[in-house]
């Protein structure tokens, strides 16, 4: 299960669509919302996170969150 917070800046856009069958999203009372889905992997889904920036924050598994900051620290040493 993958958990995430989007910020109310791009949570409107998050809503709008079904990104994953198995989705679930918990409106916050600052616009703000938790996206949840029962993924396979966690390789694709970690490369559409990355697309939303500062916008979103990984909650849950803790392994996707440590990745995308390599991913991240690669980035910025290049």
């Amino acid at each position: 299960m993958v958990k995430t917070w989007f910020d109310s800046d791009v949570a409107g856009y998050i809503k709008e669509k079904i990104w994953h069958e198995s989705q679930e999203i918990e409106q916050q009372n600052d616009g703000s919302i938790i996206f949840e889905a029962e993924v396979a992997g966690t390789e694709e889904i970690k490369f559409w996170i990355m697309r939303w920036g500062a916008s979103v924050l990984v909650l849950k598994p803790e392994s996707l969150r440590d990745k995308i900051l390599r991913e991240t620290e690669v980035m910025l040493e290049r």
